[in-house]
């Protein structure tokens, strides 16, 4: 399927109660994305990949979370060949439990459990004995940002009200109506730039 295709199965999927299906969606998007954006296919491109948007995906997945410097040591992360990552960060988690397990046909542990969320709020539930890394549902919408708003999509086209949303009732919200955004991630930036995040780093 195509990158817009998954984007959209994605949101079909959120909206019919299907979040571990979306979440599928949405990390496979990313793979094509990925792809485009470095001319190559690997899985530290995929993670590289991430990381260039940090500074989207913290402003969808809610919470003001300092992600470039926050490392979940309390997780045990294979890295798919049976050594352990270090310093693992988000996109270790992405890649290696939420895309290669749906990828592989495997379920995504009950420690990694998608919370939902209340207007403002994003809940995330770390638990140092039992390895638990439970975060908001955003993430699902997060990751489907970076894959419209990436100047590497810029040549899709789609149709239809599909839209992506920012903000709260606070602080007012924006709506992004798909068809009318892809690749015009310097129009995000700016659309940003009066917001003032306070980004907060974890310490494990």
């Amino acid at each position: 399927m195509k990158i817009e295709t998954y984007v959209l199965y994605a949101i079909d999927d959120f909206f019919a109660g299907k979040k571990d299906a979306a979440l599928m969606h949405a990390c496979i998007a990313i793979d094509g994305t990925a792809k485009k954006f470095s001319q190559k296919y690997s899985k530290q491109s995929y993670k590289n990949y991430l990381r260039q948007y940090w500074w989207l995906i913290e402003r969808f997945i809610g919470g003001g979370l300092d992600l470039q410097n926050t490392k979940w040591n309390h997780i045990t992360l294979d890295n798919g060949h049976g050594k352990i990552i270090t310093d693992s960060d988000l996109a270790d988690i992405i890649y290696h439990i939420f895309r290669c397990r749906n990828a592989h046909g495997e379920e995504i542990p009950l420690e990694y459990e998608l919370l939902p969320v209340s207007d403002g709020y994003s809940e995330w539930i770390i638990g140092l004995q039992d390895q638990r890394l439970h975060m908001p549902e955003r993430i699902i919408w997060a990751l489907l940002a970076v894959v419209v708003f990436s100047k590497a999509n810029s040549d899709i086209k789609t149709d239809g009200e599909y839209c992506l949303t920012w903000g709260s009732e606070q602080l007012g919200i924006k709506e992004f109506i798909i068809k009318d955004w892809w690749g015009k991630e310097d129009q995000v930036k700016e659309f940003f730039q009066p917001y003032e995040q306070i980004r907060v780093k974890i310490a494990i």
